[in-house]
This record gives structure tokens, sequence and C-alpha cells, in this order.
């Protein structure tokens, strides 16, 4: 049967089997895992110069106060001990501002890898490493009010979850609670500044206003998870969570659709204005979330609880109220 079969051929056993010169491999060649592929980052030759810029300006400064300490030292005894009491002073307050900063960026970064920690929990469904993250978090949050409410959250954690349950049940009882407070809080200033631009006669002037009140809102948010960051720092996430904000869809469709129903019961008032007040509302809600979603431990998982007809209705309300306070 086997001999009729012409897709069958017997072969002897003393015969060659024709291995590949390829499996035994070239020596003059490298294996594969001699080359590791790396990625190398991208050189910024802008942040170079700065940071040789800025090292050049601080080392003019101290030279110029060196200069200026030697010689009140020549003149006057006490005029140098007391410009070298004021240097002194001034180095302390910058070596606690350095560390403060580097303090808030490595709580920065603690936050970020906590989040993609999470995330890749979630994607894998495993068990036993999450002891890991706990115990990062644990540190992110020491002797802080957060780290109170976190413990309390994991002394009532139930000892069956697997890493995604346990990620689950951290972002329900633990995280959640900050973003109601989060949340509470970007709607509230959200309506403030729409209603300040809708009645400002100088929408320029009150634009920066607004601008200096989204930075504050955005250092609120971050304190809210703990995070404690330097002026330097808290502008350095404000712009980077601007940028994150400018990324995403425009307001435009939103706003026109709701110019005729800002305009309704709204005499006296400028549909423009309004709708420039309410796009400047959403946009400003955005920044908040997007703050939340740089400030949280644990990724969003979960929509915001309000949208952009509750910050409308905030507006509308408002402006109706003082509308008539005005006309009273």
């Amino acid at each position: 049967m086997a001999e009729r079969d012409p897709y069958f051929r017997t072969i002897e056993d003393d015969s060659d089997w024709g291995v590949p010169e390829t499996i035994s491999g070239d020596d003059s060649m490298p294996l594969l895992s001699e080359q590791p592929i790396t990625d190398k980052p991208a050189t910024s030759w802008g942040k170079k110069a700065v940071i040789l810029l800025l090292m050049v300006i601080v080392a003019i400064f101290s030279w110029q106060c060196y200069v200026t300490l030697i010689g009140l030292l020549i003149s006057n005894v006490i005029l140098g001990i007391a410009f070298a009491v004021l240097l002194a002073f001034f180095a302390v307050v910058i070596a606690v501002e350095i560390f403060r900063f580097i303090k808030g960026q490595r709580q920065l970064a603690k936050a970020e890898q906590l989040r993609e920690q999470a995330a890749l929990f979630i994607r894998e469904r495993s068990h036993g490493k999450s002891d890991a993250f706990i115990s990062e978090l644990t540190s992110l949050y020491q002797n802080t009010a957060q780290g109170e409410l976190l413990q309390t959250c994991l002394k009532n954690q139930p000892d069956y979850l697997n890493d995604a349950e346990v990620i689950d049940y951290l972002s329900e009882h633990f995280v959640a609670e900050l973003d109601k407070q989060a949340y509470r809080l970007i709607q509230n200033e959200s309506v403030n500044i729409g209603v300040l631009i809708a009645l400002s006669p100088l929408a320029v002037i009150d634009a920066l206003v607004a601008l200096w009140r989204s930075f504050k809102l955005v250092n609120q948010i971050n304190k809210i998870y703990g995070l404690s960051l330097t002026r330097i720092g808290q502008w350095q996430v404000f712009f980077k969570i601007i940028k994150m904000t400018l990324l995403a869809a425009g307001t435009e469709a939103a706003i026109s659709s709701m110019i005729e129903k800002t305009s309704t019961g709204l005499t006296g008032m400028v549909a423009g204005s309004v709708a420039q007040g309410i796009g400047v509302s959403i946009y400003v809600s955005r920044l908040g979330q997007e703050a939340i979603k740089q400030s949280r431990p644990i990724i969003v998982n979960r929509k915001p609880p309000f949208g952009v007809a509750v910050l409308v209705e905030g507006i509308i309300n408002k402006l109706k109220k003082k509308q008539t306070e005005s006309q009273v």
C-alpha cells in the first residue's frame, strides 16, 4: 500500500537527512541575542540649550555674588557678613525648592508608573503581583490624608481578589472618593469661569484671569490626589495638560448647538458672549479632567459624572440669577 502511494517514499536508515547548514550556524555571524535592539531617545537640542543657558546664568550670578562679597568684606566687615548671611538664606531657600521640585517630579513619575502597572494588571488578569503595587501606592500617600483613607480601604479589602479585581476595588473604594472631590471642584470652577467670560466687557483681561484660575484648578486637583509640586513643577504639569487637551476634539459643534438654548430667557445679553463663556467653561472642564488623568494613580475607567449639558445649565442659571438681581 505504501509503495503505490505517490506521496510516500521509503528512506534507508543510513541515508543522509540533509540537515541545512543554517541550523548549525555560522561563527562569523553574531547571534540576535548579542545585539539587543534598543530605541534611543530623540535628542532634544532645545532642552539642552535651555539647560546650558541656565548654567551660564547661574555661573555668572555666582561669580558676581562672590566678587561683591569679597569687596564688602574688604571695605566693611559688617556689611560683608550681612551679605554673606543673605546669600546663605537664599541658598537654603533655593536648595529647599530644588528638593521639593525633585520630590514632586518623583511623585509624578511614580503616579505614571502605577497607572501603567494598573493597566497591565487589568489586561493580564494575573494573581499575586498586586502586593508590590499596593506597597508603592502606600509609599506615595504616606503621612497624608489620602494615606489614611487608603489604609481604611485596605483593611476592608477581600483576600480572594486577583490583581485586576484589586485594581478595580482600589479604584472604586479609594480613588473614587478623591474623584468626587475633584469633579465637584471642576464643575464649580468651570461654571464660574464660564459666567465670568459671558458677563465680561473686556474679554482679553478676563481671559487672563480665566487662565490663572485654570492654573489654580489644576494645582488643587494635584493636591487632592496627594501630589506636592513646586511652582515650576505646577507650570510644567499645567502646560502638559493644556497640550493634551488641545489634541482632543474641539468644542465648536457643542458650542454652536447650545447658542440657541443659551439665548432663551437671557434678554439683553449677546448670544455670542454666552456661547463664548460656554466654550471656555467646556475647555476648563476638559483641562480638569485631563489633570485627573495625569494625577490619578489608577487609570480612569469611567466617564465624568457630568457633561456639557450640566455646565450649560449651571451657566444659564447663574446668568439668569445675576440678571434678576440687577433688575431689582
